[in-house]
């Protein structure tokens, strides 16, 4: 039998990451701490929270440095693995909308995550960032251009 899930995205609000946050550890394995500051800020761009049946799954979306220069980003919980085709089409359908560069890394070490990032189209750009983490991890750098 294969489940029913209600699949729905809201707009992101900076509750929404505290409220996934809660449930526990990233699909990295970790918690991130993030400032209420800089949630006020994702509230403020291109960002959006995907649910399923009433829990959060992810919160993910661009950031604008400038026009033409973009950066995504995505926070997965620990029940997202089950959901990733529903989000990724989603996330495709949240950056097809932008034009110009945009730039995402993900940790060197986290092969879910590069592969995530290749399946959006996204090429690697810089093979290692040092240090480049919240934890001090390795970073890898990716960039997908549209014109």
């Amino acid at each position: 039998m294969i489940a029913n899930h209600d699949w729905q995205i809201f707009q992101f609000r900076r509750w929404h990451f505290q409220w996934l946050a809660a449930k526990g550890p990233s699909a990295e394995g970790f918690n991130l701490a993030v400032s209420d500051e800089l949630l006020g800020y994702l509230e403020s761009q291109n960002s959006w929270t995907g649910v399923v049946n009433g829990d959060p799954v992810v919160c993910a979306g661009t950031i604008q440095h400038w026009p033409g220069r973009h950066q995504a980003w995505a926070y997965f919980g620990q029940g997202a693995g089950t959901h990733m085709l529903r989000a990724l089409r989603a996330m495709d359908a949240n950056l097809a909308k932008i034009r110009g560069r945009i730039e995402m890394t993900v940790r060197a070490d986290f092969t879910k995550g590069q592969r995530w990032a290749q399946l959006l189209g996204f090429s690697v750009e810089t093979p290692v960032l040092k240090n480049y983490g919240p934890l001090g991890e390795d970073h890898t750098g990716y960039v997908r251009i549209q014109p």
